[in-house]
């Protein structure tokens, strides 16, 4: 069952959302996606051309107002110090706390980690090159 986290909108008031990970489809890079019910309600990253850790995203404060109160109140990530500019806003750059991804999408965080070659996911690509011993 999906974990339900609560996002207050300037727009909307409070709306309850789901999250989805995976990684960009161009560059593999941290990709989270806010769900309302079975409906896209917003992407919480943004994929801009700056240099970005793994388990880091640059968060898509341009759209979402609150982004950055909604990933301290549900634990999700920190703020690293850094942005990069695209355009014209400042998007900040925040590193995420995998086990609290994992524990919201555990698929979609296995995903990003194989294809990144990083955390769970890379021990498990090592015990299926070992035949599952």
């Amino acid at each position: 069952m999906p974990e339900i986290m609560k996002y207050n909108s300037d727009f909307t008031g409070e709306v309850s959302l789901t999250a989805t990970v995976r990684g960009y489809m161009n560059n593999n890079r941290l990709y989270i996606g806010l769900n309302e019910g079975p409906d896209m309600f917003a992407n919480l990253t943004v994929n801009i051309d700056a240099p970005c850790p793994e388990y880091c995203a640059y968060v898509d404060t341009n759209n979402l107002s609150t982004a950055e109160e909604f990933i301290k109140d549900n634990e999700l990530g920190e703020f690293s110090g850094f942005t990069a500019v695209s355009g014209y806003h400042e998007y900040p750059l925040y590193t995420f706390d995998p086990d609290r991804l994992r524990e919201i999408d555990p698929d979609g965080m296995r995903c990003y980690e194989q294809i990144n070659g990083l955390g769970a996911g890379k021990t498990e690509e090592r015990e299926q090159d070992r035949g599952g011993r």
